[in-house]
């Protein structure tokens, strides 16, 4: 049937598979695997992914019972555990306590010799949520130090660092610079196309005129803006946030995630 490189890549098929799992995850009972081999089917081969959930499988991620065509999949951990980077879900649990109303600002001065060691430094301190006020100063509403310190540590900088932790005294009114520090409106506005991306596709699997592949690729494209807009959230406290989004953005995947679950099931037929 031909090899992975000519039908799909690699990167694609295991974000593609993950899609499928988070629709499983939603049902409260296993699905047949084949069915999530089926959906991927032409792009990908079905030894490719077979081999994939067989690696989910081993690392611990699902529980697979069975077989060939009569196998069934199961969550073993929390789907967050797949999709999310530790650090980000730090993150998320971070942002579920209450805000104890301070504010930690990092400021760095790194010489250029060590400009990869800046670079990483940056990208750690944008993995955790951290928001960028100016030139080489980062804000963040919570309290990171522990793992800024260990990675400075790691990296030979802590030299070049300082990690403050106050209260906002004076000035310009920190709430109005969140939107730019962290574009905030921008991630909205996406959480809010999310909404109308999963009516979208709701109506596609309603729709008789729609096959299979068609209906799915909806779906991913919503399970894909999801993911990314939550990679990019910096999760601050509620008081920053009117009118946000994404516990019904969230909500709108959930409900259509389940739903393309039971219509992969109802229509996919496993002979």
């Amino acid at each position: 049937m031909g090899i992975i490189r000519k039908r799909g890549s690699a990167a694609l098929l295991s974000r593609q598979i993950e899609s499928i799992l988070y629709m499983i995850s939603t049902l409260p009972r296993p699905s047949k695997a084949m069915v999530a081999i089926a959906l991927l089917q032409p792009r990908f081969s079905y030894n490719a992914v077979r081999t994939q959930i067989t690696r989910l499988h081993k690392k611990g991620y699902i529980n697979k019972i069975g077989h060939g065509k009569n196998a069934v999949i199961s969550f073993l951990k929390r789907f967050e555990e797949l999709i999310w980077p530790n650090k980000e879900v730090d993150r998320l649990k971070l942002s579920s306590k209450a805000w104890d109303k301070k504010w930690r600002l990092l400021i760095y001065d790194i010489p250029e010799k060590y400009r990869h060691k800046r670079d990483a430094l940056r990208n750690f301190i944008t993995q955790l949520g951290f928001g960028k006020v100016q030139g080489s100063c980062w804000v963040s509403p919570y309290d990171l130090s522990l793992k800024l310190h260990e990675f400075c540590k790691k990296q030979k900088i802590v030299d070049y660092i300082c990690i403050y932790e106050g209260k906002f005294f004076a000035g310009k009114d920190i709430t109005d610079l969140c939107d730019g520090i962290w574009h905030l409106n921008k991630i909205n506005d996406e959480y809010k196309a999310i909404i109308e991306m999963c009516q979208q596709c709701s109506r596609a699997i309603n729709s008789s005129a729609n096959s299979d592949s068609e209906w799915f690729n909806l779906y991913y494209e919503a399970y894909s803006a999801l993911t990314n807009a939550l990679r990019n959230d910096p999760f601050l406290p509620d008081e920053f946030l009117a009118n946000w989004s994404r516990v019904k953005a969230q909500e709108a995947l959930n409900n259509l995630a389940e739903k393309a679950m039971i219509k992969a099931e109802t229509t996919i037929k496993i002979g």
